[in-house]
């Protein structure tokens, strides 16, 4: 008779990158109800309140998470890209699929977290 072997994971190697991007857009949401960031996207720098000036007009209005929320995307990242060498988001992969998969996850939470988090983070600093 025959072991059964190990269960193959459709999200091995992407629980970082499934559940931080979640977490990261709850977050977003939150801060949306709370500063209302959406009305800085795409806003030119001469919109800005501050411009020639030094003022509160950032998105944020110079609290904690000007700071906070660009090194939670970067923790993000990190902790997609520390996934990827596991040997759990591995197994039972073929090369060339293991490569493009964590490579669409490290590039895809570099992206996400460059554009939104950390680009409202400097909009109108």
């Amino acid at each position: 008779m025959e072991q059964p072997g190990p269960a193959r994971s459709t999200m091995a190697g992407l629980w970082a990158f499934t559940v931080g991007g979640l977490a990261m857009a709850m977050l977003m949401f939150q801060l949306e109800l709370a500063y209302h960031w959406s009305d800085f996207l795409g806003m030119p720098e001469e919109q800005c309140a501050n411009y020639y000036g030094n003022g509160n007009a950032g998105p944020f209005a110079y609290t904690t998470w000007e700071y906070l929320l660009p090194f939670l995307a970067f923790v993000w990242v990190m902790s997609v890209a520390v996934e990827q060498g596991l040997a759990s988001a591995r197994a039972n992969r073929g090369g060339h699929g293991q490569v493009v998969r964590g490579a669409l996850a490290l590039v895809g939470s570099i992206v996400l977290s460059c554009w939104l988090p950390c680009g409202l983070a400097v909009t109108c600093g």
